[in-house]
Parts: C-alpha cells; sequence; structure tokens
C-alpha cells in the first residue's frame, strides 16, 4: 500500500499557485504602464495596487487554470 502525503496542506498550495498565476498576468501590463510613463511612483502604492489586483484575479479565475502555465 502506498499513500500520498503532501509537503504542505493543499490550501496554501492552491494559494501559491493562484497568486504565482495571478502575477503572471500582472506583469506584462505593469511593464508597459511602466513604458508610457504611468507607472506608479510610490512603492508603498503600487504593491497595494499589485496585491488588489491580484486578488481580483484569483477570485475571478477557475482554480483549474492555475495549473495551465508551468
Amino acid at each position: 500500500m502506498y499513500a500520498l502525503v503532501p509537503n504542505k496542506p493543499l490550501e496554501q498550495t492552491l494559494r501559491e499557485r493562484a497568486r504565482l498565476f495571478a502575477r503572471r498576468r500582472s506583469e506584462p501590463i505593469e511593464h508597459s504602464m511602466a513604458l508610457e510613463d504611468q507607472a506608479l511612483e510610490d512603492q508603498k502604492v503600487q504593491r497595494k495596487e499589485t496585491e488588489a489586483m491580484i486578488d481580483e484575479v484569483v477570485r475571478e479565475t477557475n482554480p483549474r487554470r492555475f495549473w495551465d502555465e508551468p
């Protein structure tokens, strides 16, 4: 008999994968904004906006899609 035992809880793995998925989707947008001189100046504000956008993507995305990309 075999048993697979994960290294960390499934909820944590899902959350990490969701954030990675959302970050990959937001990077091109942030890059484009920086090229157009529309980047947010304050790093604290930028981090807050990015985190809010990531949270929104995570909420609106089917969890199965989190594993579509490497």
